[in-house]
């Protein structure tokens, strides 16, 4: 350990966090002495819907991630009762992970990191990591042993899924707002001859039964490739102490309105990457380097407030709630953008609906920020 520079750093965790973590502080300073540690055999990916935007994957320019993108789409579409869709043109991916994680880890050593397999960190072992490296990361998922060991928490839901094999014209990445089948969405993401169908699980036996209605009504038929079901980390209790940041799952980074966790994993990367650079200039009795990257997260568009009101928002409302906003809206809307006429229509649904006005203008912020940061 070396004071306020930071020389060495141990990351642990070598999934989707820990790998865009390592690879992004390694191109930004490319004087430090990484260490990866990953408790599988070899670079380990949890399933997910995995979808991403062409703007937020630019964003990691440490790895060229193209060739792991299985298909290409014009954007995404969001459906509400009504019936309305919201087309959002953001070109977008689905992302093959389970190639995507092992190239990231090859690359990592490639150009001089250390990636340690076989090497599962408890909580009793965190202390001596933090003792012996400048700055230590939690990347280890929403059960974080790292976190734990610090004291803290996390709350931990289950995206539940199909995968599908099925004809599906779509050119979009699909999100679906109905209560018969999710308090929040359901989605459907195309990856090459198979598409991943799924909600946010409610944890009571019955999901794998509301994807089946879904499909149903839909219209989906095909032949089920495998039923699944991943964790997902939110409302981690802190994102750093002393010389240790939390990173991914780890720090319930995930947008609690879109469940987007890619995009806040690139996005805080960058931000622990500036705070290590400063870490030379910074004063020895302020915050650690990990603090000062707390600090940024918390002050960055992707930790927003408006996510969660958005949520609460859209679990308190109906299908009749949703009806009545859409009354007078046109069955396309552009978010962003559309035609005058498009507008003045939606402003005619608010005016007949006064009271639903506040609530509708935080969903409106906090998509707006979700389709420039979560997505």
């Amino acid at each position: 350990m070396s004071g306020n520079t930071i020389e060495d750093v141990t990351i642990v965790g070598g999934g989707g966090a820990g790998l865009i973590t390592a690879l992004t502080l390694q191109e930004r300073v490319p004087s430090l002495d990484i260490d990866v540690l990953e408790r599988e055999p070899s670079a380990y990916t949890t399933l997910c819907a995995e979808g991403i935007s062409d703007k937020t994957l630019d964003l990691f320019t440490a790895f060229d991630a193209e060739p792991y993108c299985a298909e290409a789409f014009e954007g995404a579409r969001w459906w509400f009762p009504g019936p309305v869709e919201v087309l959002v043109n953001e070109p977008c991916y689905t992302i093959e992970r389970s190639s995507w994680f092992p190239a990231m880890a090859e690359t990592f050593e490639d150009r001089g990191g250390t990636y340690e397999t076989d090497r599962k960190v408890r909580p009793e072992d965190v202390d001596e990591l933090r003792r012996d490296t400048d700055l230590l990361v939690g990347a280890d998922g929403p059960g974080s042993n790292v976190r734990e060991a610090l004291g803290g928490t996390g709350i931990t839901r289950l995206g539940v899924q199909v995968r599908l094999q099925a004809d599906w014209d779509g050119d979009r990445l699909e999100f679906f707002t109905h209560e018969d089948f999710s308090p929040e969405y359901a989605w459907v993401f195309p990856k090459d001859d198979i598409l991943n169908v799924g909600i946010l699980g409610e944890e009571d036996g019955k999901d794998f039964d509301r994807i089946d209605r879904f499909r149903d009504w839909l219209g989906l038929d095909g032949k089920i490739r495998k039923r699944e079901a991943y964790p997902i980390g939110f409302d981690a209790s802190f994102l750093a102490k002393g010389n240790t940041a939390l990173i991914g799952d780890a720090a319930g980074l995930t947008n609690p309105l879109t469940k987007g966790g890619l995009a806040a994993i690139i996005h805080s990367a960058r931000l622990l990457a500036d705070a290590v650079e400063e870490a030379d200039e910074a004063s020895s009795k302020g915050p650690t380097a990990a603090e000062r990257y707390a600090n940024s997260v918390r002050n960055h568009p992707i930790s927003h407030p408006s996510f969660e009101e958005g949520l609460e928002i859209m679990l308190d409302w109906d299908n009749e709630d949703f009806e009545r906003l859409a009354r007078f809206a046109p069955e396309t809307v552009e978010a962003g953008g559309g035609q005058i006429k498009e507008k003045l229509l939606l402003a005619l649904g608010m005016g007949t609906n006064p009271t639903l006005i506040p609530e509708i203008w935080t969903l409106y912020r906090a998509m707006a920020l979700s389709k420039e940061y979560s997505w």
